[in-house]
């Protein structure tokens, strides 16, 4: 008897589902991972001819951001760019455990700035171009060359590669800490925390990047979700009715006002009140099963974290969570945050706080218990240096989300 599928082709009365349900199942499944659903449409002609294609508007459509994926790092010193490499790159799925290389040549003669939403954020070499990579649609969105915030020279003292040094030195000395990403109709628009406080911006098809006319306040390192910078520290506006008050807050995209063609960013608004913090208090922003949550550890020595989901904070509850779904937040030094789900990786404890401790032992802490234990059978670790023997994700994802390293010799 004939087969009732061919190669390409779905079960039998798959065809036979309507247009409109197809969809529905196809933007159900996307939600969850966008690898699952290129595996949806690539099951039979009829479901792949009823979905959208990715490919083409991977940065442009923020449902098709493949949010759950990161890189890993190889170790070794092998940064992204390395010879050794081929072109490759190992990306890992913080929700399924999945790992899989993609070749990306575009790290050949690109730096690495930061990602979001799985979005890598690129410069090129030469013109300092920053780029919107997609790394499985291998779409891009090119922004303004970041050389555009630099002071002019006197003429005769530019040159290409000048021009490319000077803003390498600008990249090193005010350092990108975060960058958040809001696609819309008129284009992507992208903005990039620094160091010193102050925030640029561009879209793409834009001319140049702006910067902010006001610093914003950072007690730790900003958090971006959903197109939006969230941050902690004490509002600095006189005639915000706020001022001086300890909190989160909140920084919207920049728009297009009045009708203009340049874009203006306004003032960060103030979405909750935080109790001021004692000398040496942590604070931590994370993303995790779709939300903003807030982690606060009472100084270096300290073992125990408490976490508050941001949502809870804005209506006023300051009531700590005990259980974040069976995830594992890990914590890094510098602010950075990653949170992996432990029901994907089997050496991951759930419902944990993952850092090092003052001895600089890997160390987990139970949110529902209040245990500290090891979080794995290792040496202390001497700064960020790699500890001999075999390199756990435990390890990996501990610095994952930290770009500042990876990027290639001059």
């Amino acid at each position: 008897m004939a087969s009732s599928t061919t190669t390409g082709d779905a079960t039998a009365g798959g065809d036979s589902l309507p247009e409109d349900m197809i969809r529905l199942i196809g933007w159900r499944v996307l939600a969850g991972d966008f690898q699952d659903y290129v595996r949806f449409r690539a099951a039979c002609r009829w479901w792949r001819s009823c979905t959208d294609c990715p490919r083409g508007r991977g940065v442009a459509d923020r449902r098709f951001h493949p949010r759950g994926w990161t890189m890993l790092p190889e170790g070794h010193g092998l940064c992204p760019g390395h010879s050794d490499l081929g072109g490759c790159i190992r990306l890992f799925n913080r929700f399924s455990g999945v790992f899989v290389r993609v070749r990306l040549p575009h790290f050949g003669d690109h730096h690495i700035l930061d990602a979001v939403d799985g979005i890598f954020v690129l410069m090129r070499h030469g013109d300092t171009v920053v780029r919107l990579l997609h790394p499985f649609t291998g779409d891009i969105a090119d922004l303004p060359p970041l050389y555009t915030l630099l002071p002019p020279l006197p003429d005769g003292y530019s040159s290409p590669l000048t021009t490319y040094i000077r803003t390498l030195d600008w990249i090193d000395l005010n350092g990108i800490h975060t960058t958040s990403i809001s696609p819309s109709a008129n284009g992507v628009t992208a903005m990039m925390f620094l160091q010193n406080g102050f925030v640029v911006f561009a879209t793409s098809g834009g001319q140049q990047w702006f910067e902010s006319s006001f610093k914003l306040p950072c007690y730790c390192r900003p958090r971006s979700f959903q197109g939006k910078l969230y941050l902690v520290g004490r509002s600095a506006d006189k005639f915000d009715r706020m001022a001086g008050k300890f909190g989160v807050h909140q920084l919207d995209p920049p728009q297009n006002q009045d009708s203009s063609s340049s874009l203006q960013l306004l003032p960060p608004k103030f979405i909750a009140t935080l109790c001021s913090p004692i000398p040496g208090q942590y604070f931590y922003l994370a993303e995790c099963n779709s939300e903003i949550l807030l982690l606060s550890r009472d100084g270096v020595k300290s073992k125990s974290f408490l976490v508050y989901r941001l949502a809870d904070l804005i209506l006023e509850r300051m009531a700590p969570v005990t259980s974040i779904g069976g995830y594992a937040i890990f914590c890094h030094h510098l602010g950075g945050t990653l949170s992996i789900n432990s029901r994907a990786m089997p050496t991951i404890m759930g419902d944990t706080a993952v850092f090092f401790d003052k001895d600089q032992y890997l160390t987990q802490y139970h949110l529902g218990s209040g245990t500290v234990s090891l979080a794995a059978d290792q040496q202390p670790e001497c700064g960020l240096r790699p500890v001999p023997g075999p390199c756990t994700i435990l390890r990996r994802g501990k610095i994952i989300g930290i770009w500042s390293g990876w990027r290639k010799e001059r």
